[in-house]
């Protein structure tokens, strides 16, 4: 719960209100215990995860492994799916996957698309770990929680490719979210190139 609420005191003012949008009314948080996965070969259990049911978010947290990380990561997945969302109701939205792609070197292996399979990665100067490289989702949140988390600084440190990723989400949160009253740098902006 200590995590939790840490989290949750890091996003500014008027933020999860306006993460109520189109037929989404309410974020519901599970705390739960060991979650396991009953129909996967690649992964047994769950830290938490992310999912719409009908007119809400609900993420549900196993408590015994969740840190304040973990909020990060799993809201960052309700912010993609804002931004999904106004990117095809607003003319003039920031956000594309085809921004957010075009961001990685054509050099680089495309994402995975498959749990059961992370890339070894190489260059940590592209991606956060092996995780970021199975689906554009997984990395933008890997960039957001790294961003906001204790230890971001070495993350983005001498790091182009994850400080482009970092600067283009943030431009697009700050798009498609109305700031009025924000801080004039949120927490995962302090390490914006």
């Amino acid at each position: 719960l200590d995590a939790m609420e840490a989290a949750l005191e890091n996003y500014p003012d008027d933020f999860f209100r306006q993460l109520r949008y189109d037929t989404i009314r309410s974020i519901e948080i599970q705390l739960t215990g060991t979650l396991t996965a009953t129909n996967a070969e690649y992964v047994d259990t769950y830290e938490a995860f992310v999912q719409e049911e009908y007119d809400k978010h609900v993420m549900v947290v196993d408590v015994l492994l969740a840190r304040e990380q973990t909020y990060y990561h799993e809201f960052s997945h309700m912010i993609d799916s804002y931004l999904e969302w106004d990117s095809n109701n607003r003319e003039g939205a920031l956000f594309s996957e085809e921004g957010w792609n075009d961001l990685n070197p054509n050099w680089l292996p495309g994402y995975t698309w498959d749990y059961s399979w992370q890339q070894y990665v190489q260059d940590y100067t592209c991606f956060v770990d092996g995780y970021s490289t199975i689906r554009p989702t997984e990395d933008r949140a890997r960039v957001l929680e790294y961003a906001m988390a204790e230890f971001g600084a070495w993350t983005f440190e001498d790091a182009p490719v994850l400080q482009n990723k970092l600067a283009y989400y943030c431009r697009c949160i700050r798009d498609a979210f109305d700031t009025t009253g924000w801080p004039e740098t949120v927490l995962w902006e302090q390490y914006l190139p």
